[in-house]
Order: C-alpha cells, then structure tokens, then sequence
C-alpha cells in the first residue's frame, strides 16, 4: 500500500513538472481534468 502511495506521490510530482515547464496551453488541460476529476 505504502509503495502504491508513493508511486503516486512521483507520477503526480511529474505531472505538476511537466504542467510548470510545458506552457499555458498544458496547464489549462490539466487543470480542467483535475477539476473535472475533484468532486
């Protein structure tokens, strides 16, 4: 569990990475999946 836990902690540590260095137009799809997927 603790390993799942962490594997997701690196793939959402390098989303946040490739959102910040990849532009607006990458931000704003990612940010409106994050909201669509948020409750």
């Amino acid at each position: 569990m603790k390993r799942l836990f962490k594997a997701v902690a690196v793939v959402s540590s390098v989303v946040a990475l490739t959102v910040a260095m990849g532009g607006p137009a990458l931000g704003s799809v990612s940010q409106g999946t994050s909201v669509a997927v948020a409750p």
